[in-house]
């Protein structure tokens, strides 16, 4: 439904309610979901809107999810056990349960290459996993001044949380929290583990075993920002420019699991999942009749190695990196020819840690 409220009325040329909902019944899982929506609009004038949103959402267990058998993966482990005495950030129950597993604290312990424990998925037993659910609200602004125009600003905050997340958690997770607890024998952390309650099989990281679930919650918020310029010109062979800047700030990722640790991602960067507080793309071009030229900068912001302290490696940090690209068009007699250059610096990927692809994120950054 759209509810036309207010129009051409002092501060308020329209203003706009906004509802929506849909129920959804799937045969893989035992609940009916019913979602729903509501929004405003307020235009103040021709240069200033203003506009909010809450909804919920949901997302039913794919057949993998539901359907699959057990798995083994291999992830990446920190071992914060290694050279603690360089660092110097242990609790006592730490350095207790690290000279249990014969670690002393020196660069002996070293590993010195990246230790992966085996962790296995087991399937969730028929019938009990449930739909993840989730709750967004938006608030933003958009202006468009009449002195300038052609340009168009916008600023958006969003909070999203999801529950019921379907998920394993980190190994790093709970190999942390089993080794931090004093009492290794009842904590929940050390009871994924295969050959016993300490994390450890021998010197080296236990393998685990997890059942898949709607075991974790992701809480997000931050800001959305933009910004357009469009112009008509007449520069002999370019007819329009356009320039535009598109980014985010994360404020915080928050991901937690009853019983273990809860973990704030923003700014921080683990194997292949990088989330930098800034990013963002900014875009100048030029249009002629029939052909168009491009350049585009991306920036990502630095992000902290999310696990490894710096006083034991060369490198704890994924640097902040600029791109830029080059791209055109031309048309000619009904061909269109497109051409792209990435990267045009030739910037290496910011490496760092606990990186196993390349020692970078090929997922983020250009390699």
């Amino acid at each position: 439904i759209l509810l036309p409220l207010i129009a051409d009325a002092p501060l308020a040329q329209s203003f706009d309610l906004e509802a929506s909902i849909r129920s959804s019944d799937y045969d893989s899982v035992s609940d009916r979901s019913t979602n729903y929506r509501f929004g405003a609009n307020w235009v103040v004038n021709d240069q200033v809107k203003l506009r909010a949103a809450y909804s919920t959402g949901f997302r039913a267990p794919n057949i993998v999810e539901l359907f699959s058998g057990a798995a083994t993966g291999f992830p990446v482990v920190d071992v914060p056990c290694e050279m603690y005495g360089f660092h110097n950030t242990l609790t006592p129950t730490e350095v207790t349960n690290c000279m249990a597993a014969g670690y002393d604290g020196t660069a002996a312990d070293e590993y010195g290459f990246a230790w992966q424990s085996a962790y296995t998925q087991n399937p969730p037993p028929p019938g009990t996993l449930d739909p993840e659910e989730s709750t967004h609200l938006n608030l933003g602004i958009v202006v468009t001044p009449e002195a300038i125009e052609g340009l168009s600003l916008s600023l958006d905050y969003f909070q999203i949380e999801i529950d019921d997340f379907i998920a394993l958690p980190s190994y790093n997770v709970i190999f942390r929290g089993c080794l931090a607890s004093a009492n290794q024998a009842t904590e929940p952390a050390c009871q994924f583990f295969d050959t016993g309650t300490t994390g450890f099989d021998g010197f080296f990281p236990d393998n685990a075993t997890a059942t898949l679930g709607n075991l974790g919650k992701v809480e997000e918020d931050g800001f959305d920002f933009g910004a357009e310029y469009i112009r008509l010109v007449d520069w002999g062979p370019v007819e329009q420019l356009e320039v535009s800047l598109t980014g985010a700030v994360l404020n915080e990722r928050v991901e937690s699991f009853p019983g273990l640790a809860t973990l704030d991602r923003a700014g921080t960067a683990f194997q292949t999942e990088v989330y930098p507080e800034l990013h963002w793309n900014t875009y100048v071009g030029l249009t002629g009749e029939n052909w168009s030229a491009g350049w585009t900068m991306r920036f990502f912001d630095e992000a902290d190695d999310l696990w490894r302290n710096p006083a034991v490696t060369d490198d704890a940090v994924a640097e902040d990196i600029f791109y830029h690209d080059l791209s055109g068009h031309y048309v000619f007699r009904g061909f269109t020819i497109r051409v792209g250059l990435d990267n045009v610096l030739d910037e290496d990927p910011p490496r760092f840690h606990n990186a196993f692809n390349v020692n970078s994120s090929p997922g983020t950054y250009d390699t």
